[in-house]
């Protein structure tokens, strides 16, 4: 369906309503529909002006606009009075100057001398257009709802969504301050809370906003200077989006007392940050949501009042109250699925991202005020809460496209431009990703960084210099030879920095870099790609690490929501299941692990556990049917479909995980030398390069493995035993072969072998010898008792 969202637009003002809008038309991009922000521009005064563009919105036929429009949404006064023969209204706000302000007696439209006339005029075009017979009729709050029903007697429906930073929001600790997130003006009430310090001793308040009007904020320092209070009054202007979650996430409470405000962001962006709200009993939007003592408090709109629900803020168990936010935002179900559904009037597929907490059911709220109930999905947003992408406090580029701007990826002029158009997809859909990644390293302060499996262009390296500007990157790559790039910044807070890549295959090679030499391993996406071994890249990792140096490793995590659907189904569990015959065997994903298997793995090498969780990075969708099942079992925020697991080197390296490994990898690398001969005697020394001992006899013994091929190479006898003295980690081992006899000449290949597993060559870290050898020889070896030598 081609849907036009149709709005109004103040030049160079953008709130909460331009991000409503926006988030709409991308809400329905993301569900299949072709979706469009039609923006009226609007001017509200004086009222003659008003009347025209009233008349200019009429006139605008928007069903075919040189493509044919199928739906359009209406969200604000005079946009929604444009002609659609299939028109919804989706209303955020009325011109309330001719409603609720007027009778509060403080319109501007009582000061103009056309203003009644221009009131009934906005009244009656109103009740012509939402209340003609037949119109759907939503409101973005019961607040809002109750307006129309009050003023022009039209019914309609509440239909709650998300705040537009729902799924970067997050619960964090419980700070020495209580946080006021709003445009600054006077409906907002800024100075009230100012106000209120005065009666909230020791009470420190943090105000985040720009002013509606130029010097709005100098007044409200100055008042707090006048009061006495600047010392416990930050009036900080405007913030960045990582900012304010920061706030949210580390304050104690909100405030937000605004007058009569139609939904409100804040209250919402509170609640998912599990934070209590303090809120007016006139505040209007907030009280659908928070209830006095519960989630938060419900004041008169004075001075005293306020200030001593602020004393309470402080005092309080914030966190239970918090909890409780949290819980009632997702009791409400709130998500983009059901806003689709319901204005579109065409059900969904399958959901689409939801947004934190969201809940496919539908969600519009009767008229009656009754929750409508939901089906057995009721477990989908507990799931998408519990594995919700963490975000970095501090995130040097708020967006790809301006890291690319702040750096030149190439190695030469032009190059990232001739190659982005292939790259860009790529990097756009790991960017959550990399934004998590930082996250888990927040506190950390590394200056000597070894990454994984990186190549050019360094995107992600640009972004972790930018984050931790005393850092010297370098890494490990596959192809044989070494690399050297030197990425030049374009603006800050990008870096000059030069990466050099060092060959090495990691789970068979030593890395080539000195013992305790670094601060921090980055693995990202590199587990799941080891054929072989990825224990001996962990113990690695542990030797280049400095005492107290961190691992960082993501990989996907085959127990996730996604994929315990995909086995019900009967499809491939993997999140990447695809042969990619162009990468070899390290191109496609040759095991996936769950969470406690990679954090056993790094405690194997020696490292703790620092965290261990998982977070949807690439698709926020969670299935019902997944839900159902996964939900009662608990472990919820592991069933995300990437794992992060950070490491700390602690000490002594811990036991083979036995759900990994058949047998013991620490005791394959070794080297056999044909030592010494003696006529027909030759000595074989079996040198233990490994880290673990290899033992003699019993579980794991490590023997020689002897094969016999004919003059013309053909294999015709294989697999005889000969037992080796043990040997610790650095000695030898020496075994006398006695090759002796007149039988069809042949050679006898000779490898290490350790029981229960198999040869030490399919790890690639031991060789083999071939010698001259009659077939009777071989034979009398392989039937008779060995002779070890002195």
């Amino acid at each position: 369906m081609r849907v036009g969202v149709v709005t109004t637009q103040a030049p160079f003002i953008i709130g909460g309503a331009e991000r409503h809008s926006a988030n709409l038309v991308a809400a329905l991009k993301a569900r299949g529909h072709e979706a469009v922000e039609i923006s009226i521009p609007y001017k509200w005064y004086p009222g003659s002006a008003l009347v025209d563009h009233v008349l200019a919105a009429k006139l605008i036929d928007l069903a075919d606009l040189g493509y044919p429009v199928d739906m359009m949404v209406g969200l604000k006064f005079p946009a929604y009075l444009a002609r659609h023969p299939n028109r919804v209204f989706w209303i955020l706000h009325q011109h309330r100057q001719a409603y609720d302000i007027w009778e509060a007696g403080t319109s501007e439209l009582q000061r103009d001398p056309d203003g009644a006339a221009v009131r009934e005029l906005i009244r009656a075009e109103d009740r012509a257009a939402i209340g003609a017979p037949g119109a759907r009729v939503y409101a973005n709050s019961r607040n809002v709802a109750d307006r129309l029903q009050r003023y022009l007697g039209i019914g309609s429906t509440p239909l709650y969504h998300p705040p537009p930073n729902a799924r970067r929001l997050r619960q964090g600790g419980f700070g020495d301050y209580l946080y006021a997130p709003s445009r600054l003006g006077p409906n907002k009430r800024q100075r009230l809370m100012i106000e209120a310090l005065p009666h909230a001793p020791g009470v420190r308040l943090k105000l985040a906003g720009p002013p509606d009007a130029p010097g709005y904020d100098d007044e409200l320092r100055q008042l707090a200077r006048d009061l006495g209070v600047e010392d416990r009054c930050e009036v900080l202007g405007a913030v960045s989006d990582a900012e304010m979650i920061r706030l949210y996430a580390e304050c104690r409470a909100v405030v937000f007392v605004p007058i009569d405000e139609d939904y409100g962001y804040i209250t919402l962006e509170a609640m998912l940050s599990g934070k209590p709200v303090v809120t007016a009993h006139d505040s209007g939007g907030p009280l659908e949501f928070i209830r006095d003592g519960q989630e938060g408090w419900v004041v008169a709109p004075e001075p005293a009042a306020l200030g001593a629900a602020f004393c309470r803020a402080m005092e309080a168990d914030a966190e239970a109250m918090g909890s409780a936010a949290r819980a009632a935002y997702h009791d409400k179900r709130i998500g983009w699925d059901a806003v689709v559904e319901t204005l579109t009037g065409e059900p969904l597929p399958h959901p689409a991202e939801p947004e934190e907490g969201a809940e496919p059911a539908s969600l519009a709220v009767p008229p009656s005020g009754e929750t409508r109930s939901v089906d057995d999905r009721a477990e989908t947003g507990a799931i998408a809460a519990a594995v919700a992408p963490p975000m970095p406090e501090h995130l040097p580029f708020a967006s790809l496209d301006a890291l690319l701007e702040a750096y030149d990826f190439g190695t030469y002029p032009g190059e990232w431009a001739a190659h982005e158009p292939l790259h860009r997809p790529y990097f756009q859909s790991h960017w959550q990703r990399y934004c998590s990644t930082l996250a888990l390293l927040e506190g950390l302060s590394p200056r000597a960084v070894l990454d994984i499996g990186i190549v050019p262009p360094f995107l992600f390296q640009g972004l972790l210099a930018a984050a931790l500007p005393e850092a010297e990157i370098d890494g490990i790559w596959s192809d044989p030879r070494p690399h050297a790039q030197q990425v030049r910044a374009r603006a800050e807070p990008g870096r000059d920095l030069t990466i050099r890549l060092h060959p090495a295959d990691v789970e068979r090679d030593a890395l080539p870099v000195e013992s305790a030499s670094r601060d921090l391993v980055l693995a990202m996406e590199i587990l799941e790609h080891l054929a072989i071994d990825p224990l001996f890249f962990l113990e690695e990792a542990a030797r280049v690490l400095r005492p107290g140096g961190h691992v960082l490793v993501t990989t996907p995590n085959i127990a996730s929501h996604r994929n315990a659907l995909k086995a019900l189904r009967g499809e491939a569990p993997q999140s990447f299941g695809l042969f990619v015959p162009v990468g070899g065997v390290h191109g496609r994903h040759n095991r996936e692990y769950v969470p406690r298997e990679v954090a056993a793995l790094g405690e194997a090498a020696g490292f703790e556990t620092v965290r261990l969780t998982t977070a949807d990075v690439y698709d926020r969708r969670v299935e019902p049917e997944a839900a159902a099942l996964l939900g009662p079992r608990g472990d919820l925020h592991l069933r995300g479909e990437t794992i992060f697991w950070l490491g700390r080197k602690a000490g002594s390296p811990g036991p083979v995980p036995a759900a990994v490994y058949h047998g013991d990898p620490r005791a394959l690398t070794g080297r056999l030398v044909a030592e010494s001969r003696a006529g027909s005697s030759v000595t074989l020394r079996a040198e233990n390069h490994a880290r673990s001992a290899w033992p003699a006899d019993g579980q794991g013994a490590v023997s020689l493995c002897l094969d016999w091929a004919d003059a013309r190479h053909r294999l015709v006898h294989q697999g005889a035993q000969l037992a080796l003295p043990g040997a610790a980690p650095g000695a030898a081992a020496r075994l006398a072969l006695d090759l002796a006899g007149s039988g069809a000449p042949g050679w006898l290949t000779a490898g290490l072998f350790q029981g229960g597993a198999g040869r030490f060559a399919g790890a690639g870290r031991a060789n083999t010898v071939t010698l001259a050898c009659p077939e009777d020889a071989f034979l009398r070896l392989a039937g008779a008792a060995p002779n070890p030598a002195a």
